[in-house]
């Protein structure tokens, strides 16, 4: 019997924190997804344009990841869509936008529309983790020393990381 499509969610920013697991389970799941990567999926290049100039862009990003949980059993394809216009800081707009879509990977109808900032703050943060614990030089169990330069999205998801580890 055919339900029909589901309905499309839609998770803002905030639905997405609230549904943020805690920091070592992201930083687990950075490491199976990387390992899944290698085995089997498929990330081609970025397909890009610039609507306003070489400094504007607008980057598709698609993605089909076999086995994607536990189990290995499911498949996640979709596509983060990111678009930059460095001048809306003076609109008093974000210079970067991102939307992640997701799609049934059986019948292509789609599921989901994420806002991004959330999730490529907390993701680039956990895949960093997966890479000072790996190689960071130690001292008693915990990385010697780990430089960051700034202070802006990015140092601030890559706080509880450093923190955990």
């Amino acid at each position: 019997m055919n339900e029909g499509p589901r309905p499309l969610r839609y998770l803002s920013a905030a639905d997405v924190e609230a549904l943020m697991p805690p920091v070592e389970e992201r930083i687990a799941l950075a490491r199976r997804t990387m390992l899944a990567l290698v085995a089997d999926a498929e990330l081609p290049p970025k397909l890009g344009v610039h609507p306003r100039g070489p400094s504007a862009f607008a980057h598709a990003m698609p993605a089909l990841l076999r086995g994607a949980n536990e189990s290995g059993s499911a498949d996640l394809v979709g596509m983060k869509w990111v678009v930059g216009f460095p001048d809306n800081g003076s609109r008093g707009l974000p210079a970067v936008h991102g939307t992640v879509l997701l799609n049934d990977p059986t019948t292509g109808v789609p599921l989901a529309m994420i806002d991004a900032a959330p999730i490529t703050a907390h993701r680039t943060a956990a895949v960093s983790g997966v890479a000072i614990a790996r190689w960071a030089p130690r001292n008693g169990g915990r990385p010697l020393r780990v430089a960051m330069l700034g202070a802006g999205v990015q140092a601030r998801s890559h706080l509880p990381v450093l923190a955990h580890l």
